[in-house]
């Protein structure tokens, strides 16, 4: 439960230092209701951007093989949180589990910005 306040609080974080706040998409474009509901959830919102955000830049570091692995693990993350449909419970723990994943910690120092 701690480590998940701590995930948590660093997306509150990221959200007070922006005044709007706004997912990885354009919520005028949404398609789906499980769209529609990170659009409606600030801090889903601010969760799918920082996810996406941080893929982004990691990818950056990934070639050949490594890449496609990487490319491959978010293709599957997606899915499963998709599964997720409107439940913010289980969109939340969806972010929570790639933001931990891709960012793990290692000498100290986290790979990711945000």
């Amino acid at each position: 439960m701690s480590k998940k306040i701590s995930v948590l609080a660093l997306f509150a974080v990221v959200t007070a230092s922006q005044a709007k706040y706004a997912p990885s998409f354009d919520c005028a474009k949404a398609s789906s209701d499980m769209e529609r509901t990170i659009c409606a959830n600030e801090q889903l919102a601010v969760a799918d951007a920082s996810v996406a955000a941080n893929y982004r830049q990691l990818l950056q570091y990934r070639t050949g093989k490594d890449a496609k692995v990487f490319k491959d693990e978010q293709r599957a993350w997606l899915k499963r949180r998709n599964q997720c449909g409107t439940n913010v419970a289980c969109l939340s723990d969806a972010y929570e589990f790639r933001y931990s994943e891709m960012c793990t910690v290692t000498s100290g120092v986290s790979p990711c910005t945000n």
